[in-house]
């Protein structure tokens, strides 16, 4: 499954100063078919939520290539470091928890951070898996 990186740099930074991810402008009303291209950018660990509810298992997330325009932002790797852990490793309960450390570990990867493209591998599981 690929999808475009809205965790990266570039896409925050645009996120945080006008409310719109990278790729996903405000679908104009007016047009016959608004609904084209990318519909609903949506983080990483949605994708990863529906993969486990449907049967799916061990997925591999990776990128295609590195955008420099979030490289260039790497600087501010500190500072999302530090926000995201506040806001996703304080959950007290142990289920909770636990899937916010494996989400906090992905959206800090620098590979995460400044790619364009989020892909993730996952297997099916078995009859007998499940």
């Amino acid at each position: 499954m690929t999808t475009p990186n809205i965790a990266n740099l570039s896409s925050r930074m645009k996120f945080l100063f006008s409310g719109f991810y990278m790729l996903f402008s405000p679908l104009n009303d007016g047009e016959a078919n608004p609904i084209c291209d990318h519909v609903n950018p949506l983080p990483l660990h949605y994708y990863r939520y529906a993969l486990s509810k449907t049967g799916f298992q061990n997925g591999c997330v990776i990128t295609d290539r590195i955008k420099t325009g979030s490289a260039a932002l790497m600087w501010l790797y500190p500072l999302v470091y530090v926000f995201s852990a506040a806001s996703l490793l304080r959950h007290r309960d142990p289920g909770s928890r636990e899937v916010c450390r494996k989400t906090f570990s992905e959206y800090v990867r620098p590979d995460i951070l400044c790619g364009r493209t989020i892909i993730v591998s996952a297997l099916k599981k078995t009859p007998e898996q499940v």
